[in-house]
């Protein structure tokens, strides 16, 4: 079945938007179009195509790449591009036409609003219309998210020694830098042999790198460095033992937790198999950026 067959199941004017989808794709692209359109009701055709129209054909070719025959896909573009908006059609396409559940799919942005920005496109592009629960945030909410899951019989935080309660959060400022001091002080220095500032930025970078501390103390070769590294000891037990972290630990965390278990590290980790169902839908977590 071809394209022809679908333009029989349109009414004259949905017909006259898929000429315009389909008239600068190629043959191949042509070709997954149809055999996925061919699969589905009558209103999902009609929101498929809704979903589509308007675009252009680069735009249109992105959103019903599939990785079996392309690859991975990578969109790119500056500023004006609407990079966000080519996601959020994508996603809404691989809802209504490969079945994949909302909450099947994880998102990851540099912004809240351009999460928050996804999230409602999405929502308006699909059938109901409503406003719908998915994975989609920045990097650090996102790794809050998955600290704070519980899977495979505990919370996540828990299987790096972390406590259940109180609720795993992130200090503010003040706090940090009230931390910060105390371990300065009880690492036997002043500020002005080391300056708060200057633990601050390498402790931030070493985490940002993804160094604990027994890492980045087996790196510290000059007196400063190795300075800090006693600091970011002492500053990191006193996060652990009160379940705090400073944004950067959230990342931080999360790595840790995907090497310490295998079995956390697959379950979120973008597995992609067959799901058994009568339309070849492909269940997946995708991962993609704004």
């Amino acid at each position: 079945m071809g394209i022809a067959d679908i333009y029989k199941r349109l009414n004259p004017q949905t017909s006259e938007y898929l000429v315009y989808i389909v008239k600068d794709l190629n043959e191949q692209q042509k070709d997954l179009l149809a055999s996925e359109l061919n699969e589905l009701t009558d209103k999902e055709l009609y929101s498929a195509i809704s979903i589509l129209t308007r675009l252009s054909s680069k735009q249109i070719s992105s959103i019903i790449h599939k990785h079996e025959l392309g690859g991975p896909l990578l969109i790119m573009g500056d500023s004006v591009a609407n990079k966000r908006m080519i996601l959020a059609h994508r996603i809404a396409y691989l809802i209504v036409v490969r079945g994949i559940k909302p909450e099947e799919i994880l998102g990851i942005t540099f912004t809240n609003q351009a999460a928050g920005y996804i999230i409602d496109m999405v929502s308006s592009l699909l059938p109901d219309k409503v406003l719908i629960d998915m994975n989609i945030g920045t990097f650090h909410s996102t790794a809050m998210r998955i600290l704070n899951e519980e899977s495979f019989g505990n919370v996540n935080l828990q299987k790096l020694g972390y406590k259940k309660t109180p609720f795993y959060r992130v200090i503010i400022a003040h706090e940090r830098i009230l931390l910060l001091k105390r371990s300065i002080k009880e690492a036997g220095f002043d500020e002005k042999e080391t300056p708060l500032t200057t633990a601050m930025e390498e402790i931030s970078k070493a985490k940002i790198n993804l160094l604990p501390p027994e890492e980045y103390e087996k790196k510290a070769t000059e007196k400063m460095s190795k300075n800090i590294a006693k600091i970011y000891k002492i500053y990191q037990e006193k996060l652990f033992k009160s379940n705090t972290g400073g944004p950067e630990d959230l990342v931080f965390l999360t790595v840790q937790l995907f090497n310490k278990s295998f079995e956390v590290k697959s379950y979120y980790t973008c597995l992609l198999y067959t799901s058994p169902s009568p339309r070849d839908r492909t269940r997946s977590r995708m991962p993609s950026s704004a």
